[in-house]
């Protein structure tokens, strides 16, 4: 398959869950991948991955909460490459916390991680999207922008951030010929989540929930993001896909 033939992708978080899916999906489509993740061992697993299913990846680690990691890692891309074509801003953290005992460190946490991590990671990656043909940022948001939960609010305000932000950006990158969109996951079945879904009780009631009676798994959002990054969706910038199997769709 060659959706993604040739084009050189750089996936933040890659190195498990929906990240690791997306480098997959991309890798099978004929991208070239940079696997990105704050845990170097975990990015190499991703690559090692790929390698054995005959894909190209190169494991670079970075922590996006900081400038020095993200400008560094943009420079190994134009040492390596010369061009970045797709950039996927995947990395993020969940923390739970009741708004109003919510710490300095935790809030910081998830506003480094999930919001000012893509925004670095967007600014840092401009010029090397704008020496590619096919220049495309897909970045992960969440159905938690519009649905709550008690002690996820912090989550919720960055992922409905990151919206903001697409929109936003497609906006100004537009004349330069890169097109920005996001995909919102709705309940995946990852190890981010699992710490909330070993709860049968809650994971039953978010399965009766979803229109389509089941969690999503990282393929399902993979495949989504895959689409946003090629040719199929030239003409799509600044908008979202929810891939969520309809649980947006409940007034319950």
């Amino acid at each position: 398959m060659t959706r993604l033939a040739e084009r050189i992708a750089l996936v933040t978080g890659a190195g498990s869950g929906i990240g690791r899916a997306i480098a997959q999906d991309f890798s099978v489509h004929g991208a070239r991948l940079i696997i990105n993740d704050i845990d170097l061992e975990k990015a190499e697993e991703t690559a090692d991955l790929i390698r054995q299913a005959g894909g190209e990846a190169y494991a670079i680690q970075a922590d996006v909460c900081s400038i020095n990691d993200v400008t560094a890692m943009m420079e190994e891309v134009k040492s390596k490459f010369g061009v970045l074509d797709i950039l996927v801003n995947n990395a993020g953290v969940i923390v739970r916390s009741d708004f109003r005992h919510m710490d300095e460190e935790k809030t910081q946490q998830s506003l480094e991680t999930n919001l000012n991590g893509p925004i670095r990671c967007i600014r840092e990656a401009f010029a090397l999207l704008q020496q590619s043909q096919h220049g495309a940022i897909v970045n992960v948001s969440s159905v938690m922008a519009i649905q709550y939960l008690r002690q996820l609010s912090l989550y919720s305000v960055t992922k409905a951030s990151i919206e903001a932000l697409t929109r936003t950006v497609a906006f100004e990158f537009a004349p330069y010929g890169i097109r920005v969109n996001y995909v919102a996951p709705g309940y995946i079945d990852t190890k981010m989540t699992e710490k909330f879904l070993r709860n049968p009780h809650f994971k039953n009631a978010l399965i009766e929930k979803t229109a389509q009676k089941r969690l999503g798994t990282p393929q399902h959002i993979a495949k989504a993001v895959t689409f946003l990054a090629s040719g199929d969706a030239e003409f799509i910038t600044g908008t979202g896909l929810t891939v969520d199997g309809g649980i947006t769709l409940s007034i319950l």
